[in-house]
């Protein structure tokens, strides 16, 4: 059996994609009222590697001059609302780590407050799927996101955000010296809530990979933190987004308890 790294890095290189002989990062996206990013983008930010591909291909197909460069292609795809945010890519790479080492579904061990589930269930799109008022009363306070999108006919990435893949429902706070691939890193960017998934990890140095679009970069990325005090914490290290990491604000690194024991 492969790695948790390797299987890490493989659905990471996903989001690297290819088209005509030409390979780019797929970019960063997240679905905003305002501009650049409107509500109405297709895959809203969370697609799958082939969705995005499938669906620059059928805009490429009514294009008469295609892109001929990496840059071509990603600013075509931001023109088009096409790129996946932190969250999404978070839950593609963790998704495939838990089904291959545990044979189980990520979805069935993430969790959604029952006050948010009955918040959305006032949107018209939620709506269509006809749950009653003595079903949504009858949920428990946390409910899996997995029931969520059976219940409302929902697809389980669209409806998981940096807050339920490292709520205490589903995860465990781990130590620096304790940091393993599969964990996350939560952070807080000026834009919000941010998350990094542990790729790699050396004795100098960890790996993680995440979408964010900052000055430095757009889109799906591996980042390094080298490890210059060791026995500290993140804070204490050398990276570049070390400013976005501030445990007194609650960020943390925390592990799925799904993959506890099994990395």
């Amino acid at each position: 059996m492969a790695s948790a790294s390797d299987i890490l890095t493989n659905a990471t290189e996903e989001y690297h994609l290819s088209v005509n002989d030409v390979k780019f990062w797929t970019p960063y996206w997240i679905n905003w009222a305002k501009p650049p990013y409107h509500l109405d983008a297709p895959l809203v930010g969370k697609g799958t590697p082939t969705e995005l591909r499938s669906a620059l291909l059928d805009i490429l197909a009514q294009t008469d001059q295609p892109p001929r460069t990496e840059d071509g292609y990603r600013s075509l795809m931001k023109q088009h609302g096409l790129g996946v945010d932190c969250s999404a890519l978070a839950y593609h790479i963790l998704e495939r780590l838990v089904r291959d080492l545990t044979d189980q579904d990520l979805a069935e061990h993430l969790f959604a407050p029952k006050n948010d589930i009955i918040e959305a269930s006032q949107k018209l799109s939620w709506q269509e799927a006809g749950v009653s008022q003595p079903t949504l009363d009858a949920l428990p306070d946390q409910i899996t996101i997995a029931e969520v999108s059976r219940l409302f006919k929902r697809n389980p990435r669209h409806i998981t955000n940096v807050a339920r893949l490292t709520a205490e429902a589903a995860t465990k706070a781990v130590s620096a010296s304790d940091i393993q691939p599969g964990d996350m890193i939560k952070m807080t960017s000026a834009a919000g809530d941010h998350l990094g998934v542990v790729i790699s990890v050396a004795p100098d140095k960890i790996r993680y990979a995440d979408s964010r679009e900052i000055k430095q970069s757009n889109g799906v990325r591996y980042q390094d933190i080298l490890i210059t005090n060791p026995g500290q914490n993140l804070d204490q290290q050398d990276w570049p987004d070390v400013h976005d990491f501030n445990p007194n604000a609650g960020d943390r690194v925390c592990r799925l308890k799904v993959l506890d024991g099994r990395v």
